[in-house]
């Protein structure tokens, strides 16, 4: 987020709404200790699809600039006058990537999702 220009306050913010849940579970209908998560967020909580947005503008960001360095083939549609290259679509919670079959390819998305598993963390 520090990349993407947000401030330290907005930062500060939104860790503290993550890391400061705690939750309890009933157990034949009484409820348990209260106990926190080391990470992640709650389902239907406010902040989620913001923070999703943001995470798949990285990610975005990341294939993109695999395909342009012809690491990732991308999928040409079009006719003769116009052809649009798409490497990727998003859709709510679904992607879908587009790359050739070959092995050197599939390294090469495998280390990007790799890339984006590590920088994605809030560690």
């Amino acid at each position: 987020m520090k990349r993407m220009g947000f401030g330290g306050k907005w930062i500060r913010w939104i860790r503290r709404c993550i890391f400061s849940a705690s939750f309890a579970v009933l157990a034949n209908g009484s409820p348990t200790e209260f106990f926190s998560t080391s990470r992640g967020l709650r389902q239907r909580d406010p902040v989620s699809p913001l923070l999703f947005l943001l995470s798949l503008e990285v990610f975005t960001r990341m294939i993109e600039t695999a395909s342009t360095a012809r690491l990732i083939s991308e999928l040409s549609v079009g006719g003769n006058t116009t052809t649009l290259n798409i490497s990727h679509l998003l859709f709510v919670d679904d992607t879908i990537i587009f790359c050739d079959s070959d092995c050197e390819q599939m390294i090469n998305l495998r280390c990007v999702l790799t890339w984006f598993e590590a920088v994605s963390g809030l560690n």
